[in-house]
């Protein structure tokens, strides 16, 4: 059901190419099972390159698009255990690894950096 060339299989061939011992770093161990951290890492990359940003949003999309299903092989993470993932365990984790993945997109010809914008405008607000 998921295209050759869709989004969902580039996200996942690059998520499973990083060895699980770089994501299993930054888990304790004991408490509940927890999800597969590849698993949540690709939903969070998924909702990013669908434009939603938002841990409620990704969850929907868990719960409506068949590649985010097909991603996730249909387990349903909410919107807390997505924050968390995001916010607390895999912080460092996505930004030493952002540059290694913009590269593989690049060398795979996924993406170009002919046109590469940035705007770091900042507005202040007159407001109380």
């Amino acid at each position: 059901m998921i295209p050759a060339h869709h989004v969902a299989r580039v996200i996942d061939e690059m998520i499973e190419a990083i060895p699980d011992d770089q994501l299993f770093v930054h888990y304790t161990g004991g408490g509940r099972r927890a999800y597969h951290p590849k698993m949540m890492l690709k939903m969070i990359l998924y909702g990013y390159s669908q434009k939603v940003y938002s841990c409620r949003g990704i969850e929907k999309l868990l719960q409506e698009n068949i590649p985010a299903m097909w991603l996730a092989a249909m387990k349903q993470s909410d919107f807390r255990t997505l924050n968390d993932f995001r916010g607390q365990r895999m912080k460092a984790f996505m930004d030493e690894r952002f540059e290694t993945m913009i590269r593989k997109l690049i060398a795979d010809n996924y993406i170009t950096m002919e046109h590469y914008f940035l705007d770091g405008t900042k507005i202040e607000a007159h407001a109380n």
